[in-house]
């Protein structure tokens, strides 16, 4: 089993310019204080905060502009994590840095990787719009078991944290996967499950399309009054000749459509050359007239604009060369334009022939003729479309058929796998090392008034609570955290996090109960378990504060204005940025 401990926290507030760090030993730590409004619980929420859960902060610490930074290690690796508002910056085995801008998403499936969680969740809302997507909650998910917070888990397993219910029905995967229920192999055949579901819901959705498409069709398009029979071959011929030759002649008019297009926007474009070359010829022809008026002067001064311009006999020449230039651009011009205009017609004629041909296939199957009576009152070649449209939506749901039936064999295969990684004889083991755990942990803490002839499993996790007295209901959920970890110990489906619990002398429990308490987690922590507990300072716990590593708190609390600047040369600075 591995195991994640707790080394330092660094925490600084920006705003009050206050700042502390706290160090942690391996195995037994206590927080504790002889004033209970000194941050004990603050303190230890912030562990876990800097990781990317969220605990219940109070609106005084969600404003003071807190960065807090982590380290801990996994064995032989060192990691060390620092948060601000919803940036992560994260440290592995002394690499470069990687800067996450959200806890979800990148962030959580790299943390995930790191502790070895591999559950997965539905994102919430997906199903009703066909879609089955899953994803690797955020830590909180993952540190569910290990923190007991004081405000919320002493009356409700599994509610330690904010923001849990962006995933429905999350619960029962999630204390599966962590007891030993559910093993990592079964997520991954979920999220195959997940991908061939996606595909049948949008195969289901055509098909239903589809079908509503041929509802309108019914509606919409007439019946005929007789019925012409056609054998298979017959239909196929007909279909083929009209669809075939009806194709090829909407080609070539497409074709000839273009072309003209082209033809006419060309045209156009010459002629608006054409315009300019007439409008600078007579512009040329004015400047060359006025110029000979004065050709004793070798400048002129214009008479609109005052500007002097050059009248000497060779710009007098060059005026004549530019009018030359010009005639022969129209002449030019209207060649183009004579060429396209014999395309035009040309063009012209194609396509009315070829929509005469499109009319005469069209005639075709428009009715046979016997005599001057029709056989048939309906459109033939709409019947044929029809019968066409028909063949080809029935060919077409047949192929959906066959490829939903399919998936759904094969989403069945893939569940029988999930059933096959654990039998119920296992999941029968889980269930009695639970309750004997239970009821071992249950005696040993004097809470045999606890009723448990409905606790089956970790999931009655709610029948606990209310049970018996309010102190006896209390260390029946201590025997009941106990036992789950136990069982997340022997699973051994991810690392084992440092176990937190906030304030165990809940509902005033008796000083010989909270003796007992106290000497019932020093002998049943695990040896190689990290274990931080918040406590007041007073006489009852002086068996565990010989046996701990101790945080004392006193009236400055968590943050000091003089560890301010020590703790800022701790820190990143760039995760501001």
């Amino acid at each position: 089993m591995k195991n994640l401990v707790f080394q330092r926290l660094i925490v600084i507030s920006k705003s009050q310019k206050k700042g502390n760090q706290f160090k942690f030993a391996s195995h037994l730590n206590l927080i504790t204080a002889k004033n209970n409004s000194y941050g004990k619980s603050t303190l230890a929420k912030l562990l876990v905060w800097t990781l990317g859960c969220e605990p219940y902060l109070d609106e005084t610490w969600q404003n003071l502009d807190v960065h807090c930074r982590v380290d801990f290690n996994i064995e032989k690796d060192d990691y060390r994590i620092e948060r601000y508002k919803n940036t992560i910056l994260l440290y592995k085995s002394n690499k470069s840095c990687v800067k996450y801008t959200k806890i979800g998403g990148e962030y959580s499936q790299t943390f995930a990787q790191i502790v070895g969680f591999e559950a997965l969740l539905s994102q919430r809302g997906t199903k009703s719009e066909n879609k089955f997507i899953l994803e690797t909650p955020p830590p909180a998910f993952y540190y569910l078991p290990f923190y007991i917070d004081q405000q919320h888990s002493w009356s409700k397993a599994w509610d330690s944290f904010r923001n849990l219910g962006q995933y429905s029905r999350w619960y029962k995967n999630i204390i599966k996967y962590h007891t030993g229920y559910l093993v990592p192999q079964h997520f991954i055949l979920e999220k195959q499950i997940a991908s061939e579901r996606t595909e049948l819901e949008e195969k289901k959705e055509t098909q239903k399309q589809i079908d509503k498409a041929i509802e309108v069709v019914k509606y919409y398009i007439p019946s005929s009054s007789k019925t012409i029979a056609l054998s298979e071959e017959e239909f196929d011929s007909l279909t083929r000749e009209a669809s075939e030759d009806i194709s090829r002649f909407q080609i070539e008019q497409e074709n000839l459509l273009k072309n003209i297009t082209e033809y006419k926007s060309r045209r156009a474009f010459l002629l608006s050359q054409l315009d300019l070359a007439n409008i600078a010829i007579d512009e040329l022809e004015k400047d060359y007239l006025f110029s000979i008026d004065y050709h004793n002067k070798d400048e002129l001064l214009c008479p609109l604009c005052g500007t002097i311009h050059n009248n000497s006999a060779p710009f007098r020449a060059s005026i004549l060369s530019d009018k030359d230039q010009a005639i022969d651009l129209i002449e030019s011009l209207n060649n183009e334009i004579k060429i396209l205009d014999e395309k035009l017609s040309e063009t012209n004629s194609e396509l009315k022939e070829i929509r005469n041909k499109i009319k005469y296939i069209r005639n075709k199957y428009n009715s046979f003729e016997s005599g001057n009576e029709k056989t048939c009152d309906f459109d033939i070649f709409n019947m044929l479309t029809i019968k066409n449209f028909e063949k080809h939506i029935q060919d077409v749901t047949t192929e959906n058929s066959l490829f939903i039936e399919k998936k759904e064999l094969s989403i069945n295969e893939i569940q029988k796998q999930q059933k096959n990684l654990q039998s119920k004889e296992q999941d029968k083991k889980i269930n009695d090392l639970f309750i004997e755990n239970l009821t071992y942990y249950i005696k040993l803490l004097n809470a045999d008034g606890v009723n448990l002839e409905s606790v089956k499993s970790p999931m009655d996790y709610n029948k606990l609570s209310g049970s018996g007295g309010a102190a006896e209901s209390t260390r029946a959920l201590l025997a009941y955290y106990m036992a789950v970890l136990k069982l997340v110990e022997q699973a051994d489906n991810e690392v084992f996090a440092p176990i937190i619990i906030d304030t165990p002398n809940q509902q005033e429990q008796a000083n010989l109960n909270y003796k007992n308490i106290l000497k019932f987690l020093v002998e049943n922590i695990h040896p190689k378990s990290q274990l931080i507990l918040c406590a007041m300072d007073c006489e009852e716990i002086e068996l565990y504060k010989g046996l701990a590593n101790i945080i004392q708190l006193d009236n400055e609390k968590i943050l000091k204005q003089s560890e301010y600047n020590k703790a800022v040369n701790l820190l990143n600075m760039d995760i501001y940025n």
